[in-house]
């Protein structure tokens, strides 16, 4: 059974060496005006 998003934070900041890191996405307004193909390259 893999872990949830949180339990996946919690072992990150304990250091049990989660089976992947955690990850957040996110981006600012500007990067979506100037760069949108790069953006949604990322995205998918």
């Amino acid at each position: 059974m893999s872990a949830t998003s949180r339990e996946l934070v919690k072992q990150t900041l304990r250091f049990e060496n989660p089976s992947r890191a955690p990850r957040q996405l996110w981006y600012l307004p500007w990067a979506e005006k100037h760069y949108p193909e790069e953006l949604r390259a990322i995205c998918e």
